[in-house]
């Protein structure tokens, strides 16, 4: 079944789904907040790119410090739209008009909870890069990486359970 023979149904909002949204903005508007605050503190030439051990490799102005809440704002307005239209996505197994109820809440769930994580993410990097900046040690930044890939693997394994017992 292809996307345009998929039930178009309205999934009600559920208060998870609301909270979920309002942890993200929240997220979004912290990272701004810790970018206003690094801009202030930080002298005009920062670190900018790290190597794996960590140490520094190159050094750039403060305003790239602007590309981590640039990218918070577009992945959150982007990610926002998109779960309007879970009747769009790619599903693994077809969607019939039993299952699309369930199957369209799981996978808008999914988006919601990918925002949240992704918007705390970049805020931890950003608070995370400010920190190494200023103390000229990044012994954290080889941690964040690799933390991110961990929990959105983790929350898309779990979507990939709940969606398959809801086929």
């Amino acid at each position: 079944m292809t996307n345009r023979y998929r039930p178009v149904i309205q999934i009600p909002r559920t208060p998870l789904d609301t909270l979920l949204e309002a942890l993200a903005v929240l997220g979004v508007i912290a990272v701004i907040a810790i970018t206003a605050w690094g801009w202030l503190t930080l002298p005009a030439i920062i670190p900018t790119h790290y190597g794996i051990s960590g140490a520094p490799n190159a050094y750039g102005s403060k305003g790239n410090l602007l590309i981590v809440p640039i990218m918070s704002v577009c992945l959150y307005i982007l990610l926002a739209f998109l779960s309007r239209f879970p009747q769009i996505y790619n599903y693994p197994w077809p969607i019939t008009p039993e299952n699309a109820p369930r199957q369209y809440y799981l996978a808008r769930l999914l988006l919601r909870w990918i925002t949240f994580e992704v918007t705390w993410m970049l805020c931890i990097l950003q608070w995370t890069l400010i920190q190494a900046a200023q103390n000229n040690a990044a012994d954290a930044i080889v941690l964040v990486a690799p933390g991110i890939v961990i929990v959105l693997l983790i929350t898309i394994t779990l979507y990939i359970r709940a969606a398959a017992r809801a086929r």
